[in-house]
């Protein structure tokens, strides 16, 4: 199981989340806001972090804007775990976008 990141320092969050979304889409690291989108020929997702901890993900199906203050990032599972004092949340990345990565990289 991966280690949780906290929102600070945030180079280290940005180093992480950008590594974590290499090859599946647009990533952009920025001072207040870290966000992943896929290509649009390919499943419509998205994740972003910003740097007050409110996280925004959308699927093709849901949606969700909440507030979070540590993040897992499991490689292996390809899972993002938002980690909040009484709730969680859990990004998984579609398995499209990890084929497209396989075949691209």
């Amino acid at each position: 199981m991966a280690e949780r990141t906290p929102l600070a320092p945030w180079t280290n969050l940005a180093r992480i989340f950008t590594e974590f979304f290499e090859g599946l889409g647009v990533v952009n690291a920025g001072d207040e806001v870290l966000s992943f989108h896929s290509h649009s020929h390919h499943v419509q997702t998205g994740f972003s972090i910003h740097s007050n901890g409110l996280v925004n993900a959308s699927m093709p199906l849901h949606g969700l804007q909440s507030k979070f203050k540590e993040f897992q990032f499991e490689e292996t599972t390809h899972l993002i775990i938002c980690h909040a004092e009484a709730s969680t949340y859990t990004y998984k990345v579609p398995e499209a976008l990890l084929t497209y990565r396989r075949q691209h990289s």
